[in-house]
């Protein structure tokens, strides 16, 4: 591996890549492989543990398994056809040394190599190898670079140390699901960072600043009557009771009134987003609109730590709400992609009243 550093760093990286794999990959070794093995210096090809070399073979052009079976049938060449190729470069070689080092050769391939090269012709065989991928077996043409990147991102990341956190107030939790809401696509960007940091517990609370010794008050700026943590400064901070109940009314009386799984946690809900999958609702408005609920809360809690300002969080909500509708309308409109727009923000949405040139949002 050190010799690697004379490459460019895109080939060292590819390689280092490999050698990450390598324990979890394996190639199913067939018979085109046996095929294409060497003969000389070959540590599994071997008289008494030392491996063969015939220099006499190699100049004839006798270098691999392939060289010395036949080309269209199974098995081996006949110890005459090796005496004649071999003599066409060395004629002073006797047949009778040919032969005893052909004896040899043919002695020191393995077993079951042997046994599969006097069934099968490796010609006739497909010589694309196949990949073990955990228990599914695939043609390696058909290996995309997806599952290598899955398979390297399995090998060297990490659960997040969020997950023991998570897990120890909602034992149930499907991980994957949270993160496909986190990474849902067409989110705007600031939504997209905020969620990450919230499921990756990674939001300066205040008493996560007391513990780290940067703050000396862990009691929350709003309400001065709690500790501000994760659940503080998202859902139970009595300074959210009007606007926790406007969302839940929205989302409980609006959006989801028709479904039947009812939402039963409300503080799951707009800490983490709605993780079901069902086609009853609207699922990507439905994150959306959490999404804009929890940048609203966090927006005001940084003007209330930073600048000691309160500011009408319901007020700031619905209008971001809009900004950001208006922004994707146009958009898709001006991109011709409406579809996408209707998908995404009108179907399944009592919310919305639209009509391909104008939308209202009914907040």
């Amino acid at each position: 591996m050190s010799q690697l550093k004379v490459l460019p760093r895109v080939y060292q990286e590819m390689i280092q890549a490999y050698y990450s794999l390598k324990s979890e990959v394996e190639f199913d070794i067939e018979i085109q492989h046996i095929y294409e093995n060497p003969i000389f210096c070959n540590p599994v090809i071997s008289n008494n543990g030392r491996a063969l070399l015939y220099s006499e073979f190699i100049n004839s052009g006798i270098v691999q398994i392939k060289d010395i079976c036949y080309e269209f049938i199974p098995g081996f060449l006949s110890k005459d056809s090796i005496v004649e190729l071999v003599q066409e470069k060395h004629p002073e070689l006797k047949s009778r040394i040919i032969a005893e080092a052909y004896a040899k050769i043919l002695n020191a391939i393995p077993k079951l190599w042997k046994k599969d090269l006097n069934q099968i012709n490796p010609v006739n065989v497909d010589r694309i190898p196949s990949l073990t991928v955990g228990t599914k077996m695939i043609e390696f043409s058909k290996v995309t670079t997806k599952i290598f990147y899955k398979l390297l991102l399995q090998k060297i990341s990490e659960s997040p140390t969020s997950e023991h956190f998570w897990t120890q107030h909602y034992p149930s939790m499907c991980f994957k699901s949270l993160y496909l809401v986190v990474n849902q696509c067409h989110l705007p960007p600031e939504c997209v960072s905020l969620n990450y940091r919230v499921v990756t517990n990674t939001i300066f609370t205040l008493s996560k600043l007391c513990r780290m010794g940067k703050h000396d008050n862990s009691t929350c700026l709003s309400c001065r009557a709690a500790p501000e943590d994760m659940f503080h400064l998202w859902t139970n901070c009595p300074s959210l009771v009007n606007f926790k109940s406007y969302v839940i009314d929205i989302l409980h009386n609006v959006l989801l009134k028709d479904t039947l799984n009812p939402i039963l946690d409300y503080t799951q809900l707009i800490l983490l987003g709605y993780l079901k999958n069902t086609k009853e609702i609207n699922t990507y408005f439905v994150n959306f609109l959490l999404s804009v609920a929890r940048i609203s809360i966090y927006k005001s809690r940084q003007i209330k730590v930073f600048d000691d300002k309160d500011i009408d969080i319901k007020r700031l909500f619905i209008f971001t709400m809009k900004k950001y509708v208006l922004y994707a309308f146009t958009y898709y409109i001006t991109n011709n992609r409406l579809p996408l727009f209707e998908k995404y923000y009108v179907n399944k949405n009592p919310l919305m009243r639209y009509d391909q040139k104008s939308f209202q949002l009914l907040i």
